[in-house]
């Protein structure tokens, strides 16, 4: 049976917070966890937010249904969950924002693995956690996500032969269309909006995922996948060009041509 509680009933009184909404109520979290670590989580957050929280992946639709949360918060220990087919369910039916909560020493494939196709928002180690980083990373997310709502105005960017329509998030070469999971599209996107700009890889961290908390690894695995779509590699490359013990860079096509050879 699944546990449904709520921090309505007994959280303290609301504190003045940078997170606040507009009509003065406190954003709010659905937490899917087990019933230990849970109180943790619900302890960490209750200041800043209203929570609701079970330990059912099952009634998780029904709830962010009937609830409207904020934001999702799951672990990736809850007994007889697939935690990875929740997100990517959920993200069937909304575009919330969903951090994963994920065992201690967790590898950087496993969070690659949610953030590039479970479509995550973000991927933290439970061992880990204090609660000023959780609540800061909250924040940002929730921000990152409004500012993405607003943008109702089409815009395209262009960069050569790259065409990015970022109303309908497409991606086109030439005539060819390019099919790139989320991730994959920031990157792209951070790249072309900062043509002729070296990127170092923790700038690449912090403005797709709003963190450089991650390993490093995970930029050069997300930046090779894209390479393949595009049809280029490090040795061969087009868009994306490695400035070795710098980062990368993508060469603005509008001001000079680039030869790789």
């Amino acid at each position: 049976m699944a546990l449904i509680t709520s921090e309505r009933e007994f959280a303290p009184a609301p504190s003045i917070s940078a997170v606040e909404q507009e009509n003065g109520t406190k954003p709010l979290v659905l937490l899917i966890d087990d019933s230990t670590y849970v109180r943790k989580l619900q302890h960490m957050l209750q200041e800043s937010y209203d929570i609701v929280s079970l330990n059912d992946n099952g009634r998780a639709l029904e709830l962010l249904d009937r609830e409207n949360p904020d934001i999702v918060i799951i672990g990736d220990s809850v007994d007889g969950i697939d935690t990875h087919k929740v997100v990517s369910r959920l993200r069937e039916f909304t575009n919330i924002p969903v951090i994963v909560i994920g065992r201690n020493h967790s590898s950087s494939e496993k969070a690659c693995r949610f953030l590039e196709k479970a479509e995550a928002d973000d991927y933290l180690e439970r061992g880990k956690l204090q609660t000023g980083e959780l609540v800061a990373r909250i924040k940002a997310i929730l921000r990152r996500h409004e500012l993405t709502q607003r943008q109702a105005k089409p815009e395209i960017v262009q960069n050569g032969e790259l065409r990015i329509d970022t109303s309908q998030h497409l991606v086109t070469v030439g005539e060819q269309t390019i099919d790139l999971t989320p991730t994959e599209y920031k990157i792209l996107l951070c790249f072309a909006q900062n043509k002729g700009r070296v990127l170092t890889r923790e700038s690449i961290l912090d403005e797709v995922f709003g963190s450089v908390e991650y390993s490093k690894n995970i930029t050069s695995i997300f930046i090779s996948h894209l390479r393949q779509k595009l049809g280029e590699s490090s040795k061969n490359p087009n868009f994306i060009v490695t400035r070795f013990w710098i980062g990368y860079m993508m060469p603005n096509f509008d001001t000079f041509n680039f030869s790789s050879k």
